[in-house]
């Protein structure tokens, strides 16, 4: 819409829906790169689409094969220690061993920044550490992917962080309004009426472009997928009841 106004001839005063689409443009531009970044790192962590990509995003992780050893196991505090011995702090995520050899792992919680997210495996009796996976050594998808998840909801830098989420909340809301509002500006007693059955107007591969765009937003996306494809049965419906003869 920015660019289409930037083609256009200048114009006088604004009002009317002239108005509220220079509010709308002007506050999408303001938000346009925040919220992609919100919808993105949201979606990675979707139950579904997120299934399939974070165990390939979210890097290396600590072995816990069992060790073999003799004697009774360690107490978790001594773990702790062992853990704390070799740099880690802050909140930290147990994981008990086993009397089958399963080590104790023990991962860094830190989720404010700097951020601290190192791990380790502590042998469960002798207490040396066995294996580690330093954050700084993950790959850099990774840590972008889990610094912008934590900013997306709001707990990376704190109450900065969740003063930025409420600013865009509150820019978003105008942004809508003043859609919905052209769009009802834009009645049939007002303007001319939108355009209908597009796919009809567009090549074969272009058409074939589209619909394997929706199968596969369906696939990753399954209930905004689900939704789009009922738009569209329903405006088909829609259309052809109207098209259909007496």
């Amino acid at each position: 819409m920015w660019f289409d106004r930037r083609r256009g001839p200048a114009r006088r005063k604004e009002t009317g829906r002239s108005l509220a689409r220079r509010l709308h443009t002007r506050i999408g531009l303001w938000l346009m790169v925040s919220l992609l970044m919100f919808v993105v790192t949201g979606i990675v962590r979707s139950p579904h689409f997120g299934s399939r990509v974070v165990s390939v995003l979210d890097g290396p992780t600590v072995s816990t094969a069992p060790i073999k050893g003799s004697g009774g196991l360690i107490g978790v505090d001594r773990a702790v220690a062992c853990a704390s011995r070799a740099g880690l702090g802050g909140p930290l995520r147990i994981t008990m061993a086993t009397s089958h050899g399963r080590p104790y792992t023990v991962a860094e919680r830190t989720v404010r920044w700097p951020i601290r997210a190192d791990e380790v495996t502590v042998d469960p009796y002798t207490g040396r550490i066995a294996d580690r996976v330093r954050f700084a050594d993950t790959p850099l998808v990774s840590k972008v992917l889990k610094l912008g998840v934590l900013a997306h909801s709001g707990r990376l830098f704190g109450p900065v962080n969740q003063a930025v989420e409420l600013l865009r909340m509150l820019g978003t809301v105008p942004l809508i309004g003043f859609g919905y509002r052209m769009w009802w500006q834009r009645g049939p007693r007002r303007g001319p009426p939108a355009r209908r059955a597009i796919l009809r107007t567009i090549p074969w591969p272009g058409r074939l472009v589209v619909l394997g765009s929706v199968s596969a937003v369906r696939r990753l996306l399954p209930a905004f997928g689900i939704s789009l494809a009922l738009f569209v049965v329903v405006e088909a419906a829609v259309n052809w009841a109207k098209e259909a003869p007496a």
